[in-house]
C-alpha cells in the first residue's frame, strides 16, 4: 500500500510536469541522441553527432541515456549528457527537441513526451543482418507499439529497406542513406579512424600493450533462451592456428552481447593473449583496428565486411538457432566460412582463400543493394538540416 501510494504521487507529479512542458515550444537546433545499449557513446547516433560537430553546425546536441551507462564514458566537447537520474531535466529536453535520433525503436516509450511537430529518426543497430527480427521472428509476438513514435528509418541497402517494411511492418518514410557508423571503414571518409590513437585507448583499457600485435575480435550475439554453452570455441587453439596461418603474433579481444555479458564474462580471465573488451564503448572502432572478426549470427560481421578483412562464422548451434529464431537467408549464402566446432576450426582458417572471399564479398554487397561508401554521416546530417531548416 505504501509503495503504491508513492508511485501514484510520483507519476502524478510527472504527468503534471508533462502538462506544463506541453506548452513549451521546440527549439529548432536541439537534437536528442539516444543509444539504449550498455556500450554508451556508440553506434549510428555517435557518428551522426561527430559529423554535426565536425561541420560545426549550430545545433545543441543532447545525449540521452541511463545513469549506469555513463561510467568511464568519454564524450566530446559539444555533447551535453542527460540521464534518467534527473527525470525532470530529461523530460524537459525530450519535450523541446526538434529531432530525436535513436538506434533501437527509440526505446523511451514510458515517457509520454511526444509532440506532433517533433521528428523521430531510427537508424537501427544492425546491417544486412541474417537473424530474423520483428514480425518474422519464429514463435514470437511482435509489438508494433515499439514503432509508434518513429517517423523515419535510415537504411543502408535495398535488403534492409525490405526488412523494415516486411519484418518491422514500418509504413512511414525510409531514407536509404547508409549507416553513419560504417563510414569508419573507408579511408577517404572524414570519420576514418586514427588507428594509432585508438590502439593506445584499447591498450589503456585492457592494461596491456597491444600495438605490435594482430587482433582477432570475437563478438557473438545472444540466444533467446539465454543459453551460453554454444560459446565453446577454444580460444587458445584459435590463436595458435592464426599465428600458424599468418606467421604473426595475435591477441584475442572478446566482446559479448549485453544480454549475455554477465554470464560469459565470469568465465573469462584476461591473459597476455586474451582480453575482455565487452564494455569498451566503440564497437566500430574495435572492428576497424581488428585484423580478423569471428561471430555467429551478429550483424556486426556485415559491417566488418566493408573493411574487406577476413571474417568467419563460428556457430555450433546453427540448426537449433534456426528453429528458435530463423534466418532471412541461408548462412551458406554469405561470403563467410562457417565453422561449427573446434575440430573444423584449424582446417577452415588454414584453407581460407583471400581472393575467393573478396569476390564473394563484392557479389554479396551488390546483391543486397548496399550503398555504404564512407559518406553516410554527411547524407544523414543533410537530412537533419532539411528537417530542422536551420
Amino acid at each position: 500500500m505504501k509503495y503504491t501510494l508513492v508511485f501514484f504521487i510520483y507519476y502524478s507529479i510527472i504527468n503534471s510536469y508533462l502538462f506544463v512542458l506541453s506548452f513549451l515550444k521546440k527549439k529548432k537546433n536541439r537534437i536528442i541522441l539516444h543509444q539504449p545499449f550498455k556500450y554508451g557513446y556508440d553506434c549510428n547516433p555517435r557518428y551522426i553527432a561527430d559529423e554535426l560537430l565536425r561541420q560545426d553546425e549550430k545545433y545543441e546536441l543532447i545525449w540521452c541515456t541511463r545513469e549506469n551507462m555513463i561510467k568511464n564514458q568519454k564524450f566530446p566537447a559539444g555533447i551535453k549528457v542527460v540521464t534518467d537520474k534527473n527525470v525532470f531535466r530529461l523530460l524537459y529536453y525530450l519535450s523541446t527537441a526538434a529531432i530525436c535520433i535513436s538506434n533501437s525503436y527509440f526505446g523511451l516509450e514510458k515517457y509520454n513526451y511526444r509532440k506532433k511537430n517533433q521528428v523521430f529518426i531510427d537508424t537501427w543497430h544492425g546491417s544486412l543482418g541474417i537473424k530474423r527480427i520483428g514480425a518474422t521472428e519464429k514463435d514470437r509476438m511482435y509489438n508494433k507499439n515499439k514503432l509508434k513514435n518513429v517517423d523515419i528509418f535510415i537504411s543502408n541497402s535495398d535488403f534492409e529497406t525490405e526488412v523494415y517494411r516486411k519484418s518491422l511492418l514500418f509504413d512511414r518514410k525510409i531514407y536509404k542513406l547508409g549507416h553513419p557508423r560504417n563510414d569508419i571503414f573507408f579511408t577517404h571518409s572524414p570519420h576514418c579512424i586514427n588507428i594509432e590513437r585508438l590502439l593506445i585507448e584499447i591498450s589503456d583499457y585492457v592494461k596491456a600493450d597491444i600495438k605490435d600485435k594482430k587482433i582477432v575480435l570475437y563478438a557473438p550475439t545472444f540466444r533467446e533462451n539465454s543459453r551460453t554453452n554454444c560459446f565453446d570455441m577454444d580460444y587458445n587453439l584459435l590463436l595458435d592456428v592464426l599465428e600458424e596461418r599468418y606467421k604473426q603474433k595475435f591477441i584475442l579481444a572478446l566482446r559479448f552481447h549485453p544480454r549475455t555479458d554477465i554470464v560469459c564474462r565470469k568465465k573469462i580471465k584476461n591473459t597476455e593473449r586474451i582480453f575482455d573488451v565487452t564494455h569498451f564503448n566503440d564497437m566500430q572502432g574495435l572492428m576497424s583496428v581488428s585484423d580478423i572478426l569471428i561471430t555467429d549470427y551478429s550483424s556486426c560481421i556485415f559491417d566488418f565486411m566493408l573493411s574487406r578483412k577476413p571474417a568467419f562464422i563460428y556457430a555450433s548451434d546453427i540448426e537449433k538457432y534456426n528453429n528458435e529464431r530463423g534466418f532471412f537467408y541461408p548462412l551458406e549464402s554469405t561470403p563467410f566460412p562457417i565453422i561449427t566446432n573446434n575440430d573444423e576450426l584449424k582446417k577452415m582458417i588454414l584453407d581460407f582463400d583471400d581472393k575467393i572471399y573478396l569476390e564473394r564479398v563484392e557479389m554479396f554487397l551488390k546483391e543486397k543493394g548496399c550503398i555504404d561508401d564512407g559518406y553516410a554521416s554527411q547524407r544523414v546530417v543533410g537530412l537533419i538540416k532539411e528537417l530542422s531548416k536551420i
